[in-house]
């Protein structure tokens, strides 16, 4: 019986090295850059365990039932520190209640990609240009029930990418690109026998939207969309 599961995993092994890689390019990648240092500590598992305005981020549904009629944060981050200086990346989040049952929320999101130096053959620099990605969003979500809650939301995204390369390999002006995305979300808990324990749970569909032409290519790419499923205590 050992020798069998041994040989098992040796064939799964050898499966797992033989697969070719097959990255997959998406558009717009600070759509995926989590929110709040809590959410980060937590391996950015809060689709059901997010709370205050980090919810906008991870399940804008469990903002239905936010306790605080208006809440705003400011988060600041400087992204991938340890390879680069400039990358920032800056979020302003909202959210407030309608009524008992429902809420809004707005985030603003901004990425400085930093500085990109264009070069000729001989490595002199001719240029140097400054790439950035921001979005706008507003979310809204109602309960459903005393114990569940659905959530919309809508985001407009916009890009300043780096130079493209024409035929002669020179530099063009950098294009703006522009686009926008759509998040689905769902949330739902039960109580414990203790009323301060609970079993909650969430499903997110996030970044909906059409590909997007980056820097004039013919071909299109995709936005970075996911499905997402979590369950916390």
């Amino acid at each position: 019986m050992r020798n069998i599961i041994v040989i098992a995993i040796l064939c799964l092994a050898k499966l797992a090295v033989g697969q070719t890689p097959n990255p997959i390019i998406t558009a717009f990648p600070s759509l995926q850059i989590p929110v709040g240092s809590r959410g980060l500590a937590m391996g950015t598992t809060g689709i059901a365990s997010a709370n205050e305005n980090e919810q906008l981020f991870y399940n804008s549904a469990k903002t239905a039932f936010t306790k605080n009629f208006h809440q705003a944060s400011v988060s600041w981050c400087p992204w991938l520190a340890d390879i680069t200086e400039d990358t920032r990346m800056l979020n302003l989040n909202y959210t407030g209640n309608i009524s008992n049952s429902s809420s809004i929320g707005f985030s603003l999101a901004y990425l400085s990609l930093g500085s990109f130096p264009i070069k000729d053959d001989n490595g002199a620099t001719n240029a140097i240009y400054k790439s950035s990605e921001y979005h706008l969003a507003g979310s809204y979500a109602l309960q459903l029930s005393s114990k569940s809650s659905l959530g919309i939301g809508l985001r407009f995204i916009a890009s300043q990418p780096i130079p493209i390369l024409d035929p002669n390999q020179l530099s063009t002006v950098p294009k703006n690109m522009y686009s926008i995305a759509a998040d689905l979300s769902y949330y739902g808990f039960t109580d414990l026998e203790d009323k301060d324990q609970k079993i909650e749970w969430g499903a997110v569909i996030s970044n909906l939207g059409p590909k997007v032409n980056l820097q004039g290519s013919n071909s299109k790419t995709f936005l970075p969309t996911n499905l997402g499923i979590g369950i916390g205590y």
